[in-house]
């Protein structure tokens, strides 16, 4: 398994040229979904560890791309170009299930994970291509490790014994499933104090 050890916001891919407004591309869940009902549960089980920030539920997200990129970076022309593209590949992914393992202690952070699946992969590999089309390809950053969501950051060092502990508050964390049946494509503010990524949509194209 891995482990913590270091904290989330000591990773490179955390130092962002500018903390407010990064660009990224998330499937949200539905507010009401068994997924954000067993997260809230499993979160309330990590409220009194201090090495630890968990996330509001109504930032709960997937990411499917991160993008060293910024609205007021791209021209208006670009930007309806943009959007039209993402929404046009997207629309050609039919929607589909990402069956997550329990939550656990992994490497910064308390995750949630899925294997890759074809729809998945055909989904980012679409939202790249949308980028690409526009020449925004040299914003996109590496795809992400697979399909996953985040309960908690880790805020502070932590070493094997701690981690241990934390695998035992997340015993009897659920396995959990999210449809994806629409992508946002969101601006990100990244708060390293508190271990929080907040996010507003900008665009709410449907799969």
């Amino acid at each position: 398994m891995e482990r913590s050890h270091e904290t989330f916001f000591d990773r490179p891919d955390t130092h962002w040229r500018n903390l407010s407004g990064a660009l990224h591309v998330y499937a949200l869940p539905d507010a009401n979904s068994y997924l954000v009902k067993e997260a809230r549960e499993t979160a309330s089980w990590l409220n009194g560890a201090v090495e630890l920030a968990v996330q509001p539920v109504d930032y709960l997200h997937m990411t499917i791309q991160r993008l060293d990129l910024y609205r007021e970076e791209i021209p208006a022309e670009i930007w309806d170009e943009l959007t039209n593209h993402l929404a046009m590949s997207v629309a050609d992914i039919e929607s589909f299930d990402v069956e997550y393992a329990p939550a656990t202690v992994r490497a910064g952070a308390i995750e949630a994970v899925s294997d890759e699946n074809p729809s998945w992969k055909g989904l980012v590999d679409a939202v790249r291509e949308s980028f690409c089309n526009v020449g925004l390809k040299h914003a996109l950053v590496d795809p992400p490790f697979g399909p996953h969501y985040t309960v908690a950051y880790c805020v502070q060092d932590t070493d094997a014994q701690r981690d241990d502990e934390l695998c035992q508050l997340l015993v009897d964390a659920p396995a959990t499933s999210m449809r994806v049946s629409s992508v946002d494509l969101v601006a990100v503010d990244q708060s390293p104090e508190e271990g929080v990524f907040r996010f507003s949509s900008l665009m709410h194209p449907v799969v």
